[in-house]
């Protein structure tokens, strides 16, 4: 199996989930979004020494659940149950890879909880999507402590 075999299947599980999006705006959204915190999450994990392969997997399963069903509320815990499933049925990843993965997807609306490596990875990946989205938005307290600790890691 190729390097990103695994994350191309899911990767690829997730974007055809996403055609069925009948709001055009939220479609636009979710891949906008998801691709993101996809590639944020790439440059954070290389740069903290982490699993990019199951980085990429937690970035594009993130908001799965909350694009899927249009469904924020309680999505990262929700869409962490949904992961779970998703990736289990896989038959892909190993009981601890896919721990790994549930739990910052659960915890990754947690911005002002600093959690292990992934957790924290995915958050920052997440904030730094939000903000690149719109600079000028004006950002949660969590969130904008946590912009400051990246442009100090990510020099910029």
């Amino acid at each position: 199996m190729n390097q990103f075999e695994r994350y191309e299947k899911i990767h690829d599980l997730v974007m055809k989930e996403f055609e069925i999006i009948y709001n055009k705006n939220l479609y636009t959204y979710a891949i906008a979004h998801t691709s993101m915190v996809d590639a944020y999450i790439t440059l954070i994990a290389a740069n903290r020494g982490l699993d990019l392969e199951l980085a990429k997997v937690c970035a594009v399963l993130h908001d799965y659940f909350k694009f899927t069903r249009n469904m924020a509320y309680e999505h990262a815990l929700r869409g962490a149950n949904l992961a779970k499933q998703v990736l289990d049925e896989s038959n892909l990843f190993t009981r601890a890879e896919i721990e790994i993965i549930v739990h910052a997807i659960a915890e990754h609306s947690n911005k002002d909880r600093v959690g292990k490596s992934m957790d924290e990875a995915l958050k920052d990946a997440d904030v730094l999507a939000s903000w690149a989205e719109n600079p000028a938005k004006q950002l949660s307290a969590a969130r904008e402590k946590r912009m400051e600790n990246l442009r100090k890691e990510l020099n910029f």
